[in-house]
């Protein structure tokens, strides 16, 4: 029974589905990481960009591995896209300079001192919040490094929208704290899901 029970599970996990939900895995071709992502989310590559949400200010960083929130889910509101990304930051090669956190041209926050740290995956990582803006738009993005084996990584999760005063009345639906405390908690799923293989 349990040498059927690892088959399948095998299986499932072969086939990009987590045993018993309709999430996605993806593992990084180098086989260092993990992690589950929902079906609503689909990875932003050149062959479903015509799915991926779109934002004025993007979401996925270049040479990201990025899920991102599909286009059907923000038609008629104010909400642009919502994204988990991982990422190498290549120019951090000391454990000093990865935990800093991003360059200082990127606008941060102080966050408590509670919640300056998170585990993932058993994994300590440090915790940092950022925002951009622009012509009525915005984008909030939630930060987590660890230096892991001589390299720096990043996760983070953004959510991005435009000002709904942008719209004429009646011609769109607001994106409300309530939803996107929704999308949050579906990107905080993402991230707790992220695991080291190696």
């Amino acid at each position: 029974m349990l040498t059927w029970a690892l088959v399948l599970a095998f299986s499932l996990a072969q086939h990009g589905k987590e045993p018993g939900s309709q999430r996605q895995t993806f593992v990084s071709p180098d086989g260092v990481f993990r992690f589950f992502y929902p079906r609503a989310y689909i990875l932003n590559t050149k062959e479903n960009a015509n799915e991926v949400g779109v934002s004025y200010i993007s979401v996925c960083s270049d040479g990201a591995v990025c899920v991102v929130s599909r286009r059907s889910a923000s038609e008629g509101t104010n909400f642009q896209a919502a994204s988990f990304q991982e990422r190498e930051i290549h120019d951090a090669t000391t454990e000093i300079a990865c935990l800093k956190g991003p360059s200082e041209d990127v606008p941060t926050y102080k966050l408590p001192k509670n919640d300056q740290r998170r585990i993932i995956g058993g994994v300590v990582f440090t915790h940092g919040r950022s925002g951009e803006g622009g012509a009525g738009n915005h984008m909030g993005s939630d930060f987590y490094r660890v230096f892991h084996k001589r390299k720096c990584y990043e996760l983070s999760t953004s959510i991005a929208s435009s000002s709904f005063a942008n719209f004429d009345p009646g011609t769109v639906k607001e994106f409300t704290r309530e939803d996107e405390r929704r999308v949050q908690s579906e990107l905080m799923a993402i991230l707790d899901s992220f695991r080291f293989l190696k």
